[in-house]
């Protein structure tokens, strides 16, 4: 995979998932990392990854929430919200739609606009 390196006792697991002409291939080592590749017409748009540890969005309505991932299993990624007790479990369909485009810095320059106006 990109940027990582599998260890002989790693299990990547492999899922893809197809939405409005966009597929999200996702790689992914429990208790590591998950990597999403993005592609339109059998092409690769994009490549994003996230460990453990690493921020990633969980939720929208007119802000973008964000929290640390606190887990990835092959099923499912675990985001932990900032002040607040309980956790939030995606599937990781949902998780690839979600974060295939993630870009923190746009994210937060769009939620501190967003705030000025709501």
């Amino acid at each position: 995979m990109v940027g990582h390196e599998l260890s002989p006792s790693d299990k990547l697991h492999v899922s893809e998932y197809t939405s409005y002409g966009t597929t999200h291939r996702v790689y992914l080592v429990p208790g590591k990392w998950i990597q999403i590749h993005t592609h339109r017409a059998n092409e690769l748009i994009n490549i994003k990854t996230f460990a453990m540890g690493d921020v990633a969005e969980y939720d929208s309505f007119n802000l973008k929430y964000l929290g640390s991932i606190t887990g990835i299993t092959a099923k499912t990624v675990t985001i932990q919200p900032p002040r607040y007790r309980g956790c939030k479990r995606l599937k990781l369909e949902h998780f690839a739609w979600r974060n295939a485009q993630f870009d923190l810095e746009k994210i937060t320059k769009e939620n501190a606009e967003t705030m000025n106006h709501i």
